[in-house]
């Protein structure tokens, strides 16, 4: 979820908001992009302060999203499975 070079890899890859059915997980995007088009870093408190100015739904949904995927190394496959 966090790493730069995965978020930046969908996003050249194609992927959008509306790739998502989860309405929470096409709302993290929205943001993870957001802070990526503001040069902003990726971490997880940068994260969580950017769900808090947002109004984001449910901001244990991101805790359980950091804790499944620790790592974007496997990126380009889940990109395709979209």
């Amino acid at each position: 979820m966090l790493s730069p070079t995965a978020a930046r890899g969908a996003i050249e890859f194609g992927i959008t908001d509306e790739d998502f059915y989860d309405v929470k997980s096409a709302a993290l995007f929205r943001v993870l992009k957001h802070l990526m088009d503001e040069g902003k870093p990726l971490d997880f408190v940068i994260v969580m302060e950017e769900i808090d100015t947002a109004a984001f739904p449910a901001a244990d949904y991101v805790v359980e999203v950091y804790n499944f995927c620790s790592s974007g190394t496997n990126w380009k496959y889940y990109c395709e499975v979209l």
